[in-house]
């Protein structure tokens, strides 16, 4: 599963979590529309969609659909279709919450059916990174995993050095650092400056969505600012990660266009 030459080597990240100390409000809108993303890139094979996850989860059809859809056949049992009353709501997402502990394996904390059905954000996100976690992460120490990952495959770039996924990917060589690895026409990483932060992340995000078909899950200007939340940044990450091995010619064992992006000579 490693990229050719990957070396598994422990990475401390010492940096703290950006909303360490802050409101959590912060935090809780980047997972929002990351987590909204993630979900919405699912259930459009259904043509369906959630603007609001405080609400949109309520009734439990949607979430039954998710995780049909994760899944990748129909789940047996019955449920409310289209529920009306509160206690059809409860009934439909204990359903769900079912299929997430015994069908899926994923251990929920302190989640409950009237959590979601009450539109309790904390919980509602919880959920869905476990479920993140689960089906797009695929890994047992999926954090180490990914950090390592990300580090290796970028280790020639110049001024690009992977610790962390907060400050790391501020200036967004890192991201392009990533693309340019799997695929130099993307991009001409050696145009590229650090101080240019936010031209980088959006270029980024446009190639990754344009080739790769990934959707912008994150907001540039808040990475730009150091206001990336990890499991958002995660999310995004596993996305390109998977992208890549899914593409039917794999990488080649060393950065494809390096002469055009390489360390400095000391």
């Amino acid at each position: 599963k490693y990229a050719p030459g990957f070396l598994f080597s422990l990475m401390v990240d010492t940096t703290p979590l950006w909303n360490t100390g802050q409101d959590d409000s912060l935090w809780e809108d980047v997972q929002k529309k990351t987590f909204c993303g993630w979900v919405n890139m699912h259930l459009s094979k259904r043509d369906m969609r959630v603007n609001d996850l405080e609400k949109d989860f309520c009734d439990g059809v949607k979430l039954i659909t998710l995780l049909e859809i994760l899944n990748e056949k129909k789940i047996e049992g019955r449920y409310y279709k289209n529920p009306k009353s509160k206690p059809y709501m409860i009934d439909n997402v204990h359903f769900a919450l079912n299929i997430i502990t015994d069908v899926f394996g994923v251990k929920l904390i302190q989640c409950s059916a009237e959590d979601i059905v009450d539109g309790n954000l904390k919980i509602i996100l919880g959920m869905l990174w476990r479920l993140i976690n689960r089906f797009q992460l695929s890994a047992d120490n999926s954090r180490t995993w990914l950090l390592n990952w990300c580090s290796e495959v970028t280790s020639e770039y110049e001024n690009v050095n992977i610790t962390n996924f907060h400050s790391s990917f501020q200036d967004g060589l890192a991201f392009c650092a990533l693309l340019h690895y799997y695929d130099s026409t993307f991009l001409d990483f050696s145009s590229l400056s650090s101080e240019d932060g936010l031209r980088n992340i959006r270029l980024a995000f446009n190639v990754a969505e344009e080739q790769l078909e990934i959707p912008q899950l994150l907001d540039s200007s808040d990475i730009s600012k150091g206001l990336a939340d990890e499991r958002s940044v995660m999310t995004y990450l596993s996305m390109i990660r998977r992208a890549f091995e899914q593409r039917t010619s794999g990488p080649s064992k060393t950065p494809r266009g390096q002469a055009s992006a390489p360390r400095s000579a000391e």
